[in-house]
């Protein structure tokens, strides 16, 4: 199974190495809340997390891969919208 290609961000971090804004499409969005984080730790994939954060009132999953060093948006407020699992999505990104 080949890991889709979602669409590289820029993320700022505060000292403890958790996001507080992103840039997406010339934007930037101040994040207000970390809802939730899953670390994986085994496998090719150790390392990476998910974040489900808000921002400027709307909800984004934002993937770090550690080997890497990049940043990734996942799911942006439309595809919530649409109804995508975000259980799905995690089990796709994780194998």
């Amino acid at each position: 199974m080949t890991k889709r290609a979602y669409p590289r961000i820029q993320v700022r971090l505060n000292r403890w190495r958790t996001p507080t804004e992103f840039y997406w499409q010339g934007r930037r969005y101040r994040i207000e809340q970390i809802d939730r984080i899953w670390r994986h730790s085994q496998g090719q994939s150790r390392g990476s997390r998910l974040y489900l954060v808000q921002a400027d009132g709307r909800r984004f999953l934002l993937h770090y891969e550690r080997e890497s060093d990049r940043w990734s948006l996942v799911r942006s407020p439309l595809r919530v919208r649409l109804g995508l699992s975000l259980t799905r999505l995690v089990a796709h990104l994780i194998t």
